[in-house]
Parts: structure tokens; C-alpha cells; sequence
């Protein structure tokens, strides 16, 4: 394979790009693009879902509101999970409290340490929040390899979306079943996926190029597996 090839060019950068662009201002996805976030009606229930309501007429659209931490923010990832099919889902960018986003302790089928949620008392947090149609979730679901790499969870957590004018007093969150990476100096914060994979060549031995890695961990479920375990302590 060599430098140029198209197919090495890919698997690069889907592992050293995560958590890939991410729109950092209220959006609308939908039919596989980020829309202007239109002005929509939102009612926040006591079971803590969201009522919203994207157009003047018919019913409201029950959702589910969610941090997304990592990729699950950018478009080109939506588009993978949901093509150009009607979705709705709104996603803006919120501050939270004690809590940091850090690297989980496994390694994604296309060779990226992806994220995960840590309690870090005193730390705060930008991530974006998702109102999830329920009628997606299942997809999501099994996106997100659920029962086996994440497990969703609720969070108590109040969260103001000023641009729908709703407050949120519980969101969920898609949880690593593996914790965060645990370094000599604590969890490793979501950042450089260079650097993380360096510190994951680090734990297995990895002498080659980190670009070789990469591509090897892309490739090779056992490397996966293996590296995954050394990550965990």
C-alpha cells in the first residue's frame, strides 16, 4: 500500500482526524446536512423527553436529548449513520459542570481512541447536546455498539438550550463500558488522536510508524483487542 493510495488515505484519516469537523453553533440535521436551526417550538417533559416541533403543522416529534462527546457531532458521521434520510435531529453546544471528556479505553473497529465521560470535580466541559427522535434511537443504538463498547445512560444534569428556550433537568449520555484511558497523570483528555495512538503504540510495544499502527489497528481485530486490554492498566 502505498503513501498515495486512496485506501490508506481513508483509513488515515478516520483515525487521526477524530473527532472530525463539528459545527459549533445550533444546527439542524437533516436529508444528510447541517441547516440554519430554524425557529421550532420545544417543550421539555417531566419524563425527560423533548416535545419539538419542527414545521407549523402536524404533531411534535418526541426526542431524546444526548451529549454527543466526540464524533457523533460532525456531519460527516452523521450522514455515515443516517444517510440523506429525513432525521431532525437538533444539536447545539452546551457548558457542563465536574465532568470532562476523555479518552475511552478501547480501540474503534477504524482504528481511533474515540471518547467518553469522566467526573472531574471543578472541570468544565463544552460537548454538544442532540435531541434524538425516538424513532432514530435504535440506529443509534447500534452505532454505538450498545451492550458491547457503550451503554446509554441518564444523567441528572440541568442544561439550558437558550436558542430553543428549553431547560433540561436530565440528559443522556452514550457511556464507555471500558473507562477512561488512566495515565501516570489521570485520564487522558480527548484531544490529538497522534497523541493518543502514540501513547496506545507506547503500552503494546509498537516499534513501526505510527501511520503502520494506524492502519494495523484498522485492519486487525486481535491488535484491536489487544491494545484495548493494555489501555486498562
Amino acid at each position: 500500500m502505498s503513501a498515495n493510495d486512496p485506501a490508506r488515505v481513508s483509513l488515515l484519516a478516520r483515525a487521526f482526524d477524530y473527532p472530525y469537523i463539528r459545527c459549533q453553533s445550533p444546527v439542524l440535521f437533516d436529508r444528510g446536512q447541517f441547516r440554519p436551526l430554524p425557529l421550532i417550538k420545544a417543550h421539555a417533559r417531566r419524563d425527560g423527553l423533548v416535545e419539538v416541533e419542527l414545521g407549523v403543522s402536524g404533531p411534535a416529534t418526541l426526542c431524546l436529548p444526548m451529549l454527543a462527546l466526540g464524533s457523533n457531532a460532525a456531519l460527516s458521521v452523521l450522514r455515515r449513520k443516517f444517510g440523506d434520510r429525513p432525521t431532525g435531529i437538533v444539536q447545539d453546544t452546551v457548558r457542563i459542570a465536574d465532568l470532562q471528556v476523555v479518552h475511552s479505553a478501547h480501540i474503534a473497529r477504524y482504528g481511533a481512541m474515540p471518547a467518553t465521560l469522566t467526573a472531574a470535580a471543578g472541570q468544565q466541559s463544552i460537548v454538544h447536546v442532540q435531541l434524538i427522535p425516538l424513532s432514530l434511537l435504535s440506529r443509534l443504538d447500534r452505532s454505538e455498539a450498545v451492550g458491547v463498547n457503550y451503554e446509554r445512560r441518564g444523567l441528572a444534569m440541568r442544561i439550558a438550550l437558550t436558542r430553543l428556550q428549553v431547560r433540561l433537568a436530565h440528559v443522556w449520555v452514550y457511556q464507555s463500558r471500558h473507562g477512561p484511558v488512566k495515565t501516570a497523570n489521570g485520564p487522558l483528555p480527548l484531544g490529538s488522536q497522534r497523541r493518543a495512538l502514540a501513547y496506545a503504540a507506547g503500552r503494546v510495544g509498537w516499534m513501526e510508524p505510527l501511520e503502520a499502527f494506524a492502519i494495523a489497528l484498522a485492519r486487525d481485530a486481535n491488535l484491536r483487542s489487544q491494545t484495548s486490554q493494555a489501555l486498562k492498566g
